[in-house]
């Protein structure tokens, strides 16, 4: 019996410490909020990677809010913004989510529509369909829907 209650012992134990686990990709989501991003590169959906020329400049915000989580959600759904450099002016927006497994799902994407640049849709395009994330010495790392695309953003 003893032996029993010490297996019993060793086993939540290692349970309870399983469980926190999650706790750093909390803070790994809490990271990637609440900052302006810029996109450095991305891979088109033809597979091609396109950096942006240096007077090309498109930033991602994520939204943080402590209102209603979901079961599973960091965060919720909660809003996107986005903007470009001040020579167009264009901004966008979306609902996103992300869950515990830094899984991250974006909505339809609206924008102003005004012309920026060749490279705009294609990034709007990319930014909608990401599928994961990871934080990478501050770095956002985005991945599109195939897992192998993706999209690379500074603070």
């Amino acid at each position: 019996m003893h032996n029993m209650n010490c297996t019993l012992l060793a086993l939540f134990l290692a349970l309870t410490s399983c469980s926190d686990s999650t706790s750093t990709n909390q803070n790994v989501s809490a990271n990637i909020t609440n900052v302006w991003w810029k996109v450095r590169t991305f891979e088109n959906i033809a597979g091609e990677t396109i950096t942006l020329a240096p007077n090309e400049n498109y930033f991602v915000f994520f939204a943080d809010s402590s209102i209603a989580r979901e079961p599973d959600s960091v965060y919720g759904t909660f809003n996107l913004h986005g903007k470009t450099d001040s020579s167009c002016g264009n901004i966008y927006m979306a609902s996103y989510k992300m869950d515990l497994w830094d899984s991250l799902n974006i909505g339809p994407i609206g924008t102003t529509k005004i012309y920026c640049g060749t490279n705009y849709n294609e990034y709007l395009q990319a930014l909608g369909n990401a599928a994961t994330f990871q934080l990478v010495d501050n770095r956002l790392i985005i991945f599109q829907n195939d897992k192998t695309k993706k999209l690379i953003f500074t603070k």
